[in-house]
């Protein structure tokens, strides 16, 4: 399994609770140029998440098939996350996987949309905050000529996070031109209850051009406006910073100093907001003179 599973009303009474799931490990043959994955292996079996809406499957003591018990999550063997939340515990019976409680993790996605997105790598990316930090590979080759890998990988990447936390986010080399990103959605029909749950990630530019973030197709929120592009706030020099508007799909924050940009991602349904390095910069001007 990979990524995301999200299970309603699935039953497992007298179970053996070591049993229930098994996540699968990396493969070693991924690994290198013919294994598809490059100098370490592919990480997403690492960042599976397994969310028990109902909690009849991963609950110790569920029994009864009429009753709702308390939400549960199960997540894979990734050390660096599991042994760092208090809320998991290790069951080896499960390869070494995590049975959580409550609803807290959930996967997210990020992915290269720029023009070199299959040809140019960024991968290691370490995903990090003060409770963990998560080294992730990007998706496997893509296109083979018989055992030959093509060099087609595309950039995009899936990690668990913890909700409603901040993370820097590092890539190899210069960040990708255009990035799309997204939490993952969790419930069924998704995720118009998720709005309240919000990711914040941080990306700092060495080379910094202009940096736009924006939607397309353009984001509906809930009370119908439409977005198309979301304006930083404007930090002004010796005031103390405005928070961020964690309710908000897609508010940032520019520090034109360290050249960092800060942003929102909420589980809204179609909260995809993309974060692009344009060569440009747009002006309003207002001229005021008389008629004659």
């Amino acid at each position: 399994m990979t990524a995301g599973h999200y299970l309603r009303n699935v039953d497992c009474f007298n179970c053996d609770h070591e049993s229930k799931i098994l996540f699968r490990s990396p493969s070693k043959s991924w690994l290198g140029w013919f294994g598809g994955c490059g100098e370490f292996l592919c990480t997403a079996p690492d960042n599976v998440l397994v969310h028990d809406w109902t909690g009849r499957f991963l609950g110790i003591d569920a029994n009864d098939a009429t009753q709702t018990y308390p939400p549960r999550q199960a997540i894979a063997h990734n050390e660096a996350i599991g042994d760092a939340l208090e809320f998991c515990t290790r069951i080896v019976g499960w390869n070494g996987g995590y049975d959580c409680e409550g609803t807290q993790m959930a996967i997210f996605q990020f992915e290269s949309i720029a023009h070199d997105r299959m040809s140019r790598m960024h991968a290691p990316v370490y995903i990090n905050n003060t409770v963990f930090r998560n080294k992730i590979n990007a998706y496997r080759e893509w296109e083979w000529d018989g055992p030959e890998p093509l060099n087609k990988r595309m950039n995009r990447f899936l990690t668990l996070v913890q909700l409603n936390k901040p993370y820097n986010v590092t890539f190899n080399g210069l960040n990708p031109y255009d990035i799309i990103h997204k939490i993952n959605e969790r419930t069924d029909p998704a995720p118009q209850d998720e709005k309240d749950q919000h990711i914040v990630f941080k990306y700092h530019y060495p080379v910094p051009l202009s940096i736009v973030v924006y939607f397309d197709p353009p984001f509906v929120r809930a009370d119908g406006t439409v977005v198309k592009q979301v304006k930083p706030v404007q930090l002004a020099e010796g005031k103390p910073y405005p928070l961020l508007d964690v309710s908000e799909c897609g508010h940032n924050h520019y520090y034109y100093k360290n050249y960092t940009i800060h942003f929102v991602t909420t589980g809204e349904r179609g909260c995809y907001p993309k974060v692009k390095l344009i060569d440009s910069v747009w002006i309003t001007i207002r001229l005021n003179c008389t008629v004659d």
